[in-house]
C-alpha cells in the first residue's frame, strides 16, 4: 500500500477560502450593521437585508 500512496500523493486541504468567507460573514452580518444608521439603503435595499444576504452567501461559500 505504501507504493500506491507514493504514486498519488494527496493534495493538502486549503483552509484560506473558508477563512475569507468566515471573515466576510462576520463583517457583513454583524460589524457593518452595528456601525451604520438604521435607515441606510444600498441599491435601494435596506442594510439589514443586505447583511442577511451576506451571511447566507458566506455560509454557502464556506460549505462549498
Amino acid at each position: 500500500m505504501t507504493e500506491r500512496s507514493e504514486l498519488h500523493p494527496r493534495k493538502p486541504l486549503r483552509l484560506w477560502p473558508g477563512v475569507v468567507f468566515a471573515l466576510v460573514l462576520v463583517l457583513g452580518r454583524y460589524v457593518v450593521p452595528a456601525f451604520s444608521e438604521s435607515d441606510v439603503e444600498v441599491f435601494s435595499l435596506p442594510l439589514g437585508l443586505i447583511a442577511i444576504f451576506a451571511g447566507m452567501l458566506s455560509a454557502i461559500g464556506i460549505l462549498l
